[in-house]
């Protein structure tokens, strides 16, 4: 906020003083349905794409998430593919943009495979090692970023959702029977078939005018 002094100054020398204002611009997702993913709208606040209806990212929790995603690359690759006979791949991922509960319990407890990633089977040789000792926040940041990188669009996850599993630390590695189902893909709605065009009529002899049916069925005297 500008001092009073400096607010006289300004206006003692007619410069006018106006409040930042946030760009926001609806965005038709039709255009660029790759880049947005399967949303009808979405949101560009100071240059990050939002979707309608999502929590706005933090970018300091994107880049804390970054970081500690340097863990997770060594097996998951650093674009988030994933390695053959090591790991799944995160993007992409139905799981990944699935229920937000998975992620944090596998974070805290690790996953047996076999697991089906949009269907394909991963088989892994060990378990995933647990990453416990990671704080709320750090799970959290870590999440959020996988959860929003490499095409991936979802909610952000929270300390405090993460907190609330924090009890299963310790437990058995999950298998996906202890897991919510992911959901499928958002499909595409099918576009209606375009209506038939009638046939064209045929042409008329040469020197006779096209007569209606209508009208030809009434100068035809009734027997």
């Amino acid at each position: 906020m500008p001092t009073k002094k400096t607010v006289k100054k300004a206006a003692s020398q007619k410069i006018a003083i106006t409040p930042r204002k946030t760009k926001r611009t609806v965005i038709n997702t039709e255009l660029a349905p790759k880049a947005i993913g399967p949303y009808s709208q979405a949101i560009r606040v100071n240059g990050f794409i939002f979707c309608a209806g999502q929590t706005p990212i933090d970018p300091a929790v994107m880049e804390i998430g970054k970081v500690q995603f340097m863990i997770c690359q060594a097996c998951h690759g650093p674009e988030g593919k994933g390695i053959q006979g090591l790991a799944p791949p995160l993007a992409g991922s139905n799981w990944v943009m699935g229920p937000v509960e998975n992620l944090i319990r596998i974070q805290l407890r690790g996953l047996q495979g076999p697991i089906t990633v949009s269907g394909t089977e991963y088989t892994f040789p060990a378990p995933m090692t647990p990453q416990f000792f990671q704080t709320d926040e750090q799970i959290a940041a870590v999440l959020t970023y996988v959860r929003n990188s490499w095409g991936n669009k979802a909610s952000p996850v929270t300390p405090e959702q993460v907190k609330v599993f924090r009890g299963e630390v310790g437990l058995p590695a999950l298998t996906v029977a202890d897991l919510k189902p992911p959901g499928e893909k958002p499909v595409a709605p099918e576009k209606p078939a375009a209506p038939e065009e009638p046939a064209a009529p045929e042409n008329p002899a040469a020197g006779e005018a096209a007569v209606p049916p209508a009208a030809e069925a009434a100068e035809t005297p009734a027997k």
